[in-house]
């Protein structure tokens, strides 16, 4: 996928972006938290790239930033909105990832309504794709609703990095012995 992007250095093919209508009371900053959890969860998503002389070097960051800025569509006419939702999101999908520096995942709110939101989410599939956005989904919507209630994420630890975790100290414990 990196050495694709190399040819194409200008193209967006590889952003796969997606912009989500969401009705109802949003809570922005519980939002951000939780998708702050999900990078935290996800070390794909704390992922970049890096050229290291001829080849890509994949640096897993242990924290990210993950900003959510947010437009306030309100003051438009009905029918401005809806033009500016969709220039929104043909910009945010156009917009090219620097790979070598992560997060990989971009995300932009829209206030269109006092009780209606655009949620636009762009990753580089380079981290994710479709599957991996369902799982992105799936976790959003546990530990939104628990930041709400004022609860702490439901969610345990993945399975597959308690294994890493589990293989690494045996490993470790293999170099100390010989």
């Amino acid at each position: 996928m990196w050495f694709l992007q190399q040819l194409e250095p200008a193209g967006a093919f590889y952003n796969i972006s997606k912009a989500l209508r969401l009705r109802g009371e949003l809570d922005p900053g519980a939002l951000k938290r939780s998708f702050q959890e999900i990078a935290n969860r996800h070390k794909s998503l704390r992922t970049a790239v890096v050229e290291n002389g001829e080849q890509a070097v994949q640096t897993i960051l242990p924290a990210v930033e993950l900003p959510l800025p947010v437009v306030d569509l309100r003051a438009l006419p009905a029918a401005g909105r809806e033009l500016e939702i969709r220039r929104i999101g043909k910009a945010e999908a156009g917009q090219l990832f620097d790979l070598s520096r992560a997060p990989l995942l971009r995300l932009k709110l829209a206030r269109v309504g006092d009780a209606e939101h655009v949620l636009y989410l762009t990753m580089h599939h380079i981290i994710g794709d479709g599957w991996s956005l369902g799982v992105v989904y799936r976790e959003l919507a546990a530990i939104y609703r628990a930041y709400c209630a004022g609860l702490a994420s439901p969610l345990s630890e993945l399975p597959i990095q308690r294994r890493f975790r589990g293989m690494a100290a045996q490993r470790a414990g293999w170099r100390r012995i010989g």
